[in-house]
């Protein structure tokens, strides 16, 4: 299992605007055919209909990526493996290295299967704030591309990975992409939460301990 790193989409602007960006990323996630071990399970499976937030909405995933499977390093060349996620522009390339070159992380949404409400939004709003999960990293290169299409919308990304301990801030302001990475004293000010969850745990032991004898 990946680390995952939390992120926070706060995005504001006009309102027709707004309505638009929440909309357009409405969809469903890239799907790949299954593999000989996967056919059972995705047989028993319901598959999603409705549509829900997700990077594969407006930067999809190919159809030649798709064709190649979401893990096919033994049909891709190593310098096309590195090419890809270097960013240059490389076919055939599998879903994998795809997504990392495309949207800056190995996995869509993370189980989130999030709607206009959840996204904070509602008609004549100005302004949206949620939160979702990625695999290990925030999906940079996702919100550049997003944000490109909406030049008129303020919009940061806001992220935290406690396990590999590093946060910052992705900002799109006027048609140009700023990035915050955080010093190590603003991480520990983040990641402040983990201490008092270990202290919390810590007393919860030790009152258990003392009522035990």
């Amino acid at each position: 299992m990946p680390n995952w790193c939390m992120n926070t989409l706060n995005v504001s602007g006009g309102a027709d605007e707004i309505k638009r960006f929440v909309f357009a990323n409405q969809g469903l996630p890239a799907k790949y055919p299954p593999q000989e071990w996967e056919k059972a399970i995705a047989q028993m499976e319901p598959q999603p209909t409705e549509s829900y937030f997700c990077f594969n909405a407006l930067v999809p995933t190919p159809q030649e990526v798709l064709d190649m499977g979401y893990d096919a390093h033994n049909k891709i060349s190593k310098d096309t493996l590195l090419f890809a996620l270097h960013g240059q522009s490389i076919s055939p390339i599998d879903g994998y290295h795809w997504n990392i070159a495309n949207w800056g992380t190995k996995w869509d949404v993370y189980h989130d299967k999030i709607t206009p409400d959840e996204m904070g939004w509602s008609e004549g709003c100005e302004g949206i704030e949620f939160e979702f999960d990625t695999a290990w990293s925030p999906p940079r290169d996702w919100f550049e591309q997003v944000c490109s299409m909406f030049p008129t919308l303020y919009a940061t990304l806001h992220y935290e990975e406690p396990g590999c301990y590093f946060a910052g801030d992705i900002i799109w302001e006027n048609g140009e992409l700023v990035e915050v990475e955080y010093s190590q004293q603003q991480c520990e000010k983040a990641f402040a939460w983990m201490n008092d969850e270990e202290d919390d745990l810590l007393l919860g032991i030790e009152a258990d301990e003392i009522k035990n004898g």
